[in-house]
């Protein structure tokens, strides 16, 4: 499965947020994601594994 693995950290736990294909819309599809969802709250924990590598996905989502 080809895919770019997103999740937010909470509280010893990782909440699945989906997986998206492109890295250029990362960001925005994912911030979409959060506000349909109803779950901006976890805007500040997002990360993601791209290649193995996890990182830090910075959003700019109103909570």
């Amino acid at each position: 499965m080809n895919g770019i693995l997103v999740y937010a950290k909470t509280k010893n736990e990782r909440q699945f947020i989906g997986v998206f294909r492109d890295l250029d819309d990362l960001q925005s599809e994912v911030e979409e994601t959060l506000a349909v969802t109803n779950r901006s709250d976890l805007a500040s924990s997002v990360y993601f594994i791209l290649n193995g590598e996890e990182y830090k996905l910075f959003l700019e989502v109103e909570q």
